[in-house]
């Protein structure tokens, strides 16, 4: 015999039931980044994806050499067109420093590591 005064049918407070699917949530999406983490570990070693990424990077840096050239010749442009002539000489300047710092980068990078094998060895 059960008691008249225990109902068959319990209601949960909506708080607690919120609290309950969002702990639970939690939980798998934490299993979720875990999954996605090691995914990303496992497709790192492949040389596939190392040569895409290196592609990547190679168009991301070619972009922005052009973005950048492209705003020192409309500074040149616009120093000869609007400007005085030492603003001219300083656009121009500052144009040609940027394109010879960028093609003297890698070959100084280069010597760096020569003159790092130099000095410390080879590892």
């Amino acid at each position: 015999m059960t008691d008249a005064r225990t109902p068959t049918t319990y209601f949960y407070d909506q708080h607690e039931r919120t609290r309950e699917a969002l702990t639970q949530l939690r939980g798998r999406l934490d299993d979720l980044v875990v999954r996605i983490q090691s995914l990303k570990e496992e497709k790192a070693t492949t040389p596939a994806h190392q040569q895409i990424v290196e592609d990547e990077i190679d168009k991301a840096e070619m972009e922005h050499y052009r973005q950048v050239s492209k705003q020192k010749a409309l500074r040149v442009v616009e120093a000869f067109s609007y400007g005085k002539p030492m603003e001219a000489i300083d656009a121009v300047c500052d144009a040609l420093d940027w394109k010879a710092f960028v093609r003297m980068n890698p070959h100084m990078i280069d010597a760096g590591e020569n003159i790092e094998n130099q000095v410390f060895g080879e590892e």
